[in-house]
């Protein structure tokens, strides 16, 4: 059997496209695994901010309800010790509007002399 050129030729050519093919799989393969590694990372990274988040929301809703405590505390105490109190001394008012109409009805005599 005698290679002639353009055997020879067709030899070269069929392993040249056989190499480019291997190398086009190889990066092919290269760039599929660091795809897999990105979203890997990007899966971890997604894990904790929503791991970050739940706990940012957990503080929330704990905190939420220790200022609704409190006020519920100082409402509580509003109108237990401060309503009672101005219920008692609300005469006070009467009292304060009395001496003001007082002391017109002494100017008003005052002028009339």
């Amino acid at each position: 059997m005698v290679l002639t050129v353009d055997d020879f030729i067709k030899l070269v050519l069929t392993f040249a496209v056989a190499f480019s093919l291997v190398g086009i799989s190889i990066q092919s393969m290269r760039i599929l695994g660091e795809m897999v590694q990105t979203v890997r990372e990007s899966n971890f990274i997604l894990r904790t901010t929503r791991e970050l988040f739940d706990k940012f929301t957990g503080d929330y809703d704990y905190i939420i309800e220790q200022v609704k405590s409190i006020l519920e505390s100082v409402s509580g105490f509003t109108r237990g010790v401060f309503v009672p109190l101005t219920n008692m001394f609300g005469f006070v008012k009467n009292f304060s509007g009395f001496s003001s109409k007082s002391k017109g009805k002494k100017d008003n005599q005052e002028e009339a002399e």
